[in-house]
């Protein structure tokens, strides 16, 4: 089923993150890549596809993010993506990186990991960075979103559909990423999708499917069960947000 969310550009870099997102979904489509939008634009997606948007802490994202697997025929499949892209002005600017320079919209390409220490794969013209988690998400069925995006300026982006991870399946990557990496915009994103799946009434029997998700969750008691915990204390100052975060974490993942 194909749920229509209405997205409104906080910032000029939301604008060109959003801008770069519809190009990246126009070139997925006409390429037939098996994909799944990550990062901060998943994580605001999957927001807004719960309900859940505006009821936590926010945070904008400057670029699109495209999750592809390690499989027979992906390396093909980013030939042709590729050159969708520089159909519409972008450059590769990096193994891993597409940029138009007219408006500095960037895509990223990440692939799932097949190894335990964080590293990178060459796919067809693409070495993209192994993201933990990602290979779960695409085994399972898309959420698709039709996407109504307004920009700063008040113009409109014509309709144009995503394929997102399972809410489950996001809070694994972004687990993964936190547990490679300690950035604090991954413990904001871990906190934003506890809020959401704790509002979809996902609970710890949902994430044993998956060694993936088993050990997103030994990351997450770890790091957000408590309000000392470390991925709690970057996400907030103040002890009653830590004490909401660190519960939510619990009813979530136990």
């Amino acid at each position: 089923m194909n749920t229509t969310v209405d997205v409104r550009s906080r910032s000029r870099a939301n604008d060109i993150s959003l801008i770069a997102l519809s190009d990246l979904s126009a070139a997925a489509a006409s390429t037939g890549l098996h994909h799944r939008v990550i990062g901060g634009q998943m994580v605001d997606l999957l927001l807004h596809y719960t309900g859940t948007h505006g009821q936590v802490i926010d945070r904008a994202t400057a670029d699109a993010d495209v999750g592809v697997p390690q499989a027979a025929g992906t390396a093909d499949e980013l030939e042709v993506f590729a050159a969708a892209l520089a159909d519409r002005g972008y450059d590769q600017v990096a193994g891993d990186r597409f940029q138009r320079p007219a408006d500095r919209a960037i895509i990223d390409v990440l692939t799932s990991a097949v190894r335990t220490r964080r590293t990178t794969a060459q796919l067809g013209p693409v070495v993209a960075t192994e993201a933990g988690g990602l290979g779960f998400a695409l085994g399972q069925p898309p959420l698709e979103v039709t996407v109504l995006a307004q920009l700063t300026d008040g113009r409109a982006l014509d309709a144009f559909e995503v394929k997102l991870p399972q809410l489950r399946a996001a809070v694994a990557i972004k687990a993964h990423a936190w547990a490679d990496r300690r950035h604090r915009n991954d413990a904001i994103d871990i906190a934003r999708l506890l809020h959401a799946a704790e509002a979809a009434q996902l609970g710890p029997d949902d994430f044993e499917e998956s060694v993936s998700l088993r050990d997103a969750v030994v990351h997450l008691r770890r790091s957000f069960r408590t309000a000392a915990a470390d991925g709690v204390r970057i996400v907030y100052q103040d002890e009653h947000s830590r004490a909401e975060l660190a519960a939510t974490c619990v009813a979530v993942v136990g």
